[in-house]
Order: C-alpha cells, then structure tokens, then sequence
C-alpha cells in the first residue's frame, strides 16, 4: 500500500473528510474535494513521519493542523453552492419588459394592437413558467435522452414536412385549435439540445480505435446523417431557410467546438446538395428564383426603404402607441412580427431602440462569457450552441430592421410572444439553469449523465 493508500483510508481521514463533505450539498463535487483533502493532508502527515512520529500521531497533528470539519466543510459549500447569473437573469428580465411593451406597441389587423391577444399572454405566461421550472432542472438528467429527443424532434418535423398545410410555400406549421407552432423553427433548438448529447456521449465512449475500419466508416456513414444530411434536408426541403441559416450557425460552433472539423466540412457540402435538390423541382425552382431575386436587391425593395422610413419617423420619443395612422409612408408596420423592433422604435423613439440593441446585445455577450468559465462538457456545449441560435436569430433581425441584411423572416427569439417563444423561454432557462450550477458539478464528475 502506497503512503497516499493509507493516508485516504486511515479511519480518522476517512471520518474528517466524510463530515466535511456532510456540510456539502453539491455532492457531484464530493469527490474533489476529497481528493484535494487528501492531498494537503498528505503533505502534512509526510512533515510529522519525518520528524519521527508515528503514523497515528502524525494523522492527528495533520487534522488538527488542518481545522474543524465543520468549518472546513461550510467553507466547501459556500463556493460549491448554487449561483445564479444574475446579469443574464436581468438581460432577460428586461427582454420580457420590451416584450410585453410590444404587444402595445405592435399593430395588429383590427386597427387595434397585438395586446388584445390573448394567445400571446397564454404564449408569454406559458413560457416564463416553463423558463423558472428548467431553470431548477438538472441538465445533466438530459444526456441520457439525446436520441430520444433527437428521434422526436426528426419526427415531429417530417409530421409538419408532409401533412402540415402549406404557408407561403412552405411546410413547417401545425395548427392546434387557435394555436399554431412553427415545428422547424422550435426544432433547431431541440435538434441542438439533444446533438450537443450525442456528441458528449460519443467522447465519453471507448476510443474508436478499439472497433474495425467497418465498425468505424459504419459510425462515419451514421454521423453523417444524424449531425448533418437527415436536419440539411428537412430544412431546405420544407423549405425553411429562416430556420436554417441560425441552425448551421450554430452546428458550426459547436461542431468546432466538439472538434469535429470532417463533420463540419460535410455539413457544407450537404447545404450545395439540399439546393440542388429543391432547384431540380420546377415549381419550387420558380419560388426560389424570386425569392433570390429579392434578397439580391434587399437593400433597394419597398419593404426595406418602408422600414427604414418607419423607424426613422419615430423620433427621439416617438409617437406613442398610436394606430390607425394617416401618413401610410411613416405608419407603423402592419402584421410583420419580424418587423418588431421599427414598430418600437415608432412608438417609444431612438432612445428606447438604443435600449432595445443594448439590451439584446449584453445578452448574447455575457451568455458566452459566462459559457466560457463552464467546465462541464456537456453544458458548454448546449449554452455555446443554443447561445449562437439567439444571437444569429437576435442580431439578423436588428439588422435586417436597418437595411444591412436581406429579410427573411426571423422573429426576435422571447421579444416577439407566440407558440415558440415557450421554446425559446425553456431553452433560456436550461441555460440559466447551467450557469448556476457551474460550481456545482465536480470535475471529476464532469459530463457524467445522472441517474
């Protein structure tokens, strides 16, 4: 038995150690800290054999030497305990403000204002309760459920791709009584959830080197078509670029992340197929020709030079919750959700819109600042992912609400109040919910799945 053996089972060790961890309710990073009690204890057992003591004494000097278990272990629990982000929390705190100002400020087709509808509250309410329940979740409890909920969100999108009706050429909606839900935009989210899992789980593995060049290429071939080809074609198919777009953004971030850079490279030529396939379709030839035909001249349509007066005409204070405008060159947007932030600007002024731009953009920089002080595999992985999903979806619409970007139907994620922002809602508290237990998950016990 090696000196460190014996030091970590000596009785009295054993029994320090065990109340010390006693006072610690994060018991994932019980194992740390023992390993760590260990080693200072072995440093000072070491000092006492030497000037002569016996193994028992020099224990003893060791724990005495070491203080109290009790306010040892007090001292573990303060820095292991829960913490949350409380600049995300109020990031989205007032995301939720500018939100409910919205339905106010955002027209709607009665000559009225979207407040009135009462789908968005049911919407908003569902999704901040959804938000503080995720929030007290244990993400970890997800990894074991990656294929799970990968299987269902593939699922639920061919469900919307064949039988959904058709919107604007597109299938990706399912209607529910007065209910609708964007099923592609919802499962970039999940897809990226449940990946970010199967990633995680395949590192956690034994080394691929261990199977046969079959075994390995058959791995290669499923790969392929879970991270990439099956969701590829789904989106470009539907079609759903609005949706695609943030969620290659952000495969591409986490695939880097996950070093999968052959995966990444696949990931493009499978963008170059997905086209080719849609434009082999004589119909859906002729709708991409015209939509490409309106991206090309963004910059100089009627939409763009309409926003563009809009929110010019909403002046330093702007012109309060006002409908039914006569100046239709400066009235406010009619029925655009995506067109959110120049109906604010409309209604609350330039400052408020300064407020809006700084709001959002504290919250796609502190959620990757706060990602990278995470060491847990998986968790980094779903806030880096997901994270870049806000930002892409975030930053697009604000730009695209100036004229810089082409318009291609991105919403603002938890601003704009529908069936999806219960989605968005969960996603960001699955998000705060990693944050705050950050010091709560050993190292030792990093990216283990929980049971």
């Amino acid at each position: 038995m090696s000196e460190r053996d014996w030091i970590s089972q000596h009785p009295a060790v054993r029994s320090y150690i065990s109340e010390i961890c006693g006072q610690v309710k994060a018991k994932d990073v019980h194992g740390d800290i023992e390993q760590e009690m260990v080693c200072h204890i072995e440093e000072l057992a070491e000092e006492k054999l030497e000037s002569g003591m016996s193994r028992d004494e020099a224990i003893a000097e060791a724990l005495k030497h070491m203080g109290g278990a009790v306010e040892v272990g007090r001292g573990f629990h303060a820095v292991h305990r829960p913490k949350p982000e409380w600049s995300v929390i109020a990031l989205i705190a007032g995301m939720i403000v500018i939100a409910v100002l919205a339905l106010f400020a955002m027209p709607s087709n009665q000559d009225g204002n979207q407040a009135a509808n009462f789908v968005k509250w049911i919407c908003g309410g569902t999704g901040i309760a959804l938000m503080i329940a995720c929030y007290f979740v244990d993400y970890r409890r997800l990894l074991k459920w990656s294929w799970l909920l990968y299987g269902a969100t593939i699922g639920l999108m061919m469900y919307a791709w064949l039988f959904g009706p058709v919107i604007n050429g597109a299938r990706k909606i399912l209607k529910f009584g007065p209910f609708s839900l964007d099923v592609f935009t919802v499962s970039s989210y999940l897809l990226l959830i449940a990946i970010a899992g199967l990633l995680v789980q395949e590192k956690q593995g034994n080394s691929i080197h261990q199977y046969s060049k079959w075994i390995i290429a058959a791995r290669g071939i499923r790969n392929l078509l879970v991270y990439a080809w099956i969701p590829s074609f789904l989106y470009l198919t539907s079609p759903s670029i609005a949706s695609f777009i943030p969620y290659f953004a952000a495969m591409v971030v986490l695939l880097l992340w996950s070093g999968r850079l052959q995966l990444l490279i696949v990931s493009g030529i499978s963008v170059l197929l997905g086209t080719i396939l849609i434009l082999t379709d004589i119909s859906r030839r002729m709708m991409m020709e015209g939509r490409l035909e309106r991206l090309l001249n963004w910059d100089n349509n009627y939409q763009t030079k309409f926003t563009l007066n809009t929110i010019k005409s909403g002046g330093m204070w702007g012109q309060g919750f006002a409908f039914g405008h006569t100046n239709k060159e400066h009235a406010p947007i009619e029925s655009y959700s995506e067109m959110l932030f120049p109906n604010l600007v409309y209604s609350l002024g330039w400052v408020f819109g300064a407020f809006v731009i700084i709001v959002v953009l504290g919250f796609v920089l502190r959620t990757f600042r706060v990602g990278m002080r995470l060491h847990d595999d998986y968790g980094k992985s779903i806030v880096f992912s997901v994270g870049t999903l806000f930002a892409v979806r975030l930053i697009w619409n604000l730009l695209m609400s100036v004229g810089l970007v082409p318009v291609i139907g991105f919403d603002l994620p938890i601003l704009n109040w529908s069936s999806v922002t219960i989605f968005e809602f969960a996603a960001a508290g699955l998000m705060l919910g990693i944050y705050r237990r950050r010091d709560m998950i050993g190292r030792l016990q990093s990216s283990h799945p929980v049971t």
